[in-house]
């Protein structure tokens, strides 16, 4: 694009330790290979301190390294930095570039199976026909016994499970455990809160 690079390390008050300076210094070397200009400035809010350099120094792309190692707390911790400085950037453009190194994500890894992905439609499609299957159940509860009903509301849920998500079916089975407990398990709740005496 023939602009400047400008290579920027914003120090924390916390140290770092062996790794870190390690692999800092392999950064600074790197950043100093590529022609870039290498800055160093303090401060304890790192976007804070990107886009008080970013507007000096007239920048106008902003360019940040996923990291490879990462866990819950480096996800969540990365999620929360972009948010910000995308929010906070005004018109810089913020990229976030990958490595074509493999990444040791074990995180990702063990929980990709539980992707919570489903849309607040299928949330209440799974709250409605659980409610619904309910309220059928209820009133023949004295006919077919609770049972019956635990069988019927587990079928729900496995139907369920054929058309929606994760999430979705989670929410469908806890509120069907609920109201099963709460309003067909003997002695039933209800009658229990209506005999109630308080003095």
């Amino acid at each position: 694009m023939g602009a400047t690079l400008l290579a920027l390390y914003v120090e924390s008050p916390r140290k770092l330790n062996e790794a870190q300076e390690e692999q800092l210094n392999k950064n600074i070397k790197l950043a100093k290979q590529l022609g870039a200009e290498f800055r160093t400035v303090s401060g304890d809010d790192l976007v804070k301190a990107i886009l008080s350099v970013a507007h000096r120094e007239n920048i106008t792309h902003i360019i940040i390294g996923k990291p490879r190692h990462r866990d819950l707390f480096a996800l969540f911790k990365l999620g929360n930095l972009l948010n910000r400085l995308i929010r906070l950037s005004g018109n810089i453009d913020v990229y976030v570039l990958g490595s074509d190194l493999p990444g040791d994500d074990k995180y990702r890894r063990n929980i990709s199976m539980l992707s919570f992905s489903s849309g607040f439609s299928k949330y209440l499609l799974a709250g409605v026909i659980t409610i619904l299957t309910v309220l059928a159940c209820y009133t023949v509860k004295e006919i077919i016994g609770y049972q019956v009903v635990a069988f019927a509301l587990l079928f729900e849920v496995s139907i369920l499970a054929i058309f929606l998500g994760i999430g979705p079916i989670l929410l469908s089975a806890t509120l069907s455990a609920l109201l099963w407990d709460y309003l067909f398990i003997p002695p039933h709740s209800l009658s229990t809160l209506k005999g109630l005496k308080i003095f």
